[in-house]
């Protein structure tokens, strides 16, 4: 990772100049290991990534710590500029931009470890009566989608803010399953100790960076584009 960050850094001088007027405001929540605040400073992979990739271009990113139901709306007003890990889904097209993919992002469902006579699939578990703990807001494939409000309708939906809150939830058995990024939850249920297995893949797409209309222009989506082009060449 470190090397990918120096080569991203390193490329093409030429192509940083005054790209920001300002410094960018990137919204960001704790969400290890993509991002985390440690002794009052962000790191994590998509922490690490936004910052090579804005300097790069020639902006620096200002990380403040924003729940995920009010960051879109933010963005849209401009408030905010800048939010990783987004879904690039056509109704979000009116208020934001989005970049290239800048990684591959698997959203799954778990389980406690040895739990009996569960679905393996979010239609086969829409037509039980079992509960569901998911995130609060995001998008999570077409599937769910299709279930959410009706399992919102039938009080077997519990939400989440961060992966940790999701997984004591489910270890008092407040749901029957979790779902979650596949990494932060498996990362986060083995620093609590917490056995958990994976019953299904809820959603393994691109993720993107969004960036908001209102505050920012066509053209350094453009040029952080050629960054990730770059990036992604052997």
């Amino acid at each position: 990772m470190k090397v990918a960050l120096f080569v991203l850094l390193a490329w093409l001088p030429g192509l940083v100049s005054a790209v920001c007027e300002r410094p960018l405001i990137v919204a960001a929540e704790h969400w290890p290991p993509y991002a985390e605040k440690v002794d009052e400073r962000w790191t994590g992979i998509d922490v690490q990534q936004v910052r090579a990739i804005l300097a790069a271009v020639g902006c620096e990113a200002v990380f403040t710590d924003i729940p995920p139901e009010r960051s879109h709306l933010l963005l849209e007003r401009g408030e905010i500029d800048l939010l990783m890990a987004a879904s690039d889904v056509p109704a979000r097209h009116r208020y934001a931009w989005f970049t290239l993919p800048y990684r591959q992002e698997v959203q799954a469902v778990f389980a406690i470890s040895g739990t009996k006579d569960l679905p393996s699939d979010f239609f086969g578990f829409r037509d039980s009566e079992l509960t569901l703990i998911a995130p609060r807001a995001g998008w999570y494939g077409d599937d769910y989608a299709a279930v959410r409000d009706e399992l919102m309708a039938s009080d077997r939906l519990l939400t989440f803010d961060y992966t940790r809150q999701a997984l004591t939830m489910l270890a008092a058995g407040r749901g029957h399953l979790v779902m979650g990024d596949q990494q932060s939850m498996l990362l986060v249920a083995q620093q609590m100790k917490l056995s958990i297995e994976q019953r299904w893949v809820a959603n393994d797409a691109p993720v993107h960076l969004m960036l908001s209309r209102h505050s920012v222009s066509e053209a350094l989506v453009q040029r952080i584009n050629e960054v990730l082009t770059s990036k992604a060449q052997p």
